[in-house]
């Protein structure tokens, strides 16, 4: 594990000496990472100028929905959005040939190689919306309450990376699915509503088979005290059991892939 650790942040500081080749690139990207954070955020205001609540959500709820929506999305984005994409070159290309080969868990190669430090703002945006929106609701946050909130996020972004790395490696298969990490982006653009805006079987799905509700909606009721111990225990549940399947679904996947030496 400690061999992992360090092998993480060596990857993470050679993208950071990278993009620092390129300084002026590296903060126009980073401006308009920040700026794809605001957008949703500069909606949801005009929104409710014309309604009182969506699906029982005053706008200061829905403020801190969106920035645990813009926490999550952004963080997914910096540490996996470069990786996805790189996976079918890997692929398509035969490069994957040389991950292979190293002294290392191939999905851990290709999940953590990119740290795409252009996304970080929308992080940074992500903790002023949410603590923003905490003063206007007046919630006391209490150490119960956080800590619920931080597992229940972790358990997302596990989540989140599980269905994202399943959504790409079909492209073991099907070869040419560059664009497969999109369908994960519209899918994840659906947290920013919450769960009780669906019915019927919609909600269900996205509760417990894609299981939006504990990417977004979840950790934000935690943050407000709408949270259980029971709750915490099936977002961590839903996470070790994703994970369990999208490390399978790759190494399925690698049975199936067509190397460059064959």
């Amino acid at each position: 594990m400690r061999r992992y650790v360090r092998l993480y942040f060596a990857f993470a500081r050679n993208c950071f000496v990278r993009e620092l080749e390129y300084r002026l690139s590296f903060a126009l990207r980073a401006v308009g990472s920040a700026a794809e954070g605001v957008l949703p955020v500069v909606f949801l205001a005009f929104v409710f100028r014309q309604v009182q609540a969506v699906a029982g959500w005053t706008v200061d709820q829905m403020l801190l929905l969106m920035g645990t929506y813009t926490l999550v999305e952004g963080t997914l984005s910096t540490l996996f959005g470069a990786n996805m994409a790189e996976i079918s070159r890997y692929v398509n290309r035969g490069e994957l040939d040389l991950v292979l080969t190293k002294p290392v868990s191939s999905q851990f190669y290709v999940s953590t190689r990119l740290v795409a430090w252009e996304a970080l703002p929308r992080v940074v945006l992500g903790v002023a919306v949410t603590a923003h929106a905490l003063r206007r609701l007046g919630v006391a946050v209490t150490a119960e309450s956080l800590l619920a909130y931080g597992v229940l996020l972790s358990s997302g972004l596990a989540v989140g990376y599980s269905l994202w790395l399943m959504s790409v490696v079909w492209v073991f298969w099907t070869e040419r699915l560059s664009n497969a990490g999109f369908v994960f982006y519209t899918f994840l653009e659906l947290g920013r509503l919450p769960i009780q805006a669906f019915q019927g079987i919609a909600r269900l799905v996205l509760t417990f088979v894609l299981p939006m509700a504990f990417m977004t909606t979840v950790p934000t009721e935690a943050l407000m005290g709408l949270f259980s111990l029971q709750k915490a225990a099936m977002g961590a549940l839903l996470a070790a059991v994703f994970l369990a399947v999208s490390s399978w679904a790759w190494r399925i996947g690698l049975r199936s892939y067509a190397s460059a030496s064959s």
